[in-house]
């Protein structure tokens, strides 16, 4: 049996940086083989670490996201569960930056 891995919001943030192609390709491939294999773990803080880093080096997943939100119908209203729930339910954009599908 192979132990869990819990998976740190620079693998996530290296995939998707431009600037060194090498790290890039190194975080996909072991965010990859993570998934892939189900050992990758999350946690919420780690989410929002890469929310908000994300938002910073791709400050158009931000647009991306409340776009998302408005055509799911999920308005991130009152509260700070609302929000993250808001987030996590219906930012296609950044689900797709987390699992590589961008």
């Amino acid at each position: 049996m192979t132990a869990a891995v819990f998976v740190d919001s620079n693998v996530f943030l290296y995939a998707m940086d431009e600037g060194d192609k090498s790290k890039q390709e190194a975080a996909r491939t072991w965010r990859s083989a993570l998934w892939t294999s189900r050992l990758g773990r999350l946690s919420f803080q780690v989410l929002g670490e890469f929310y908000v880093n994300a938002m910073r080096l791709r400050p158009s997943a931000r647009d991306e996201a409340r776009r998302d939100r408005r055509s799911a119908g999920v308005e991130s209203g009152g509260g700070r569960s609302g929000s993250i729930a808001a987030w996590m339910g219906a930012s296609r954009s950044l689900s797709a930056l987390l699992l590589g599908t961008h």
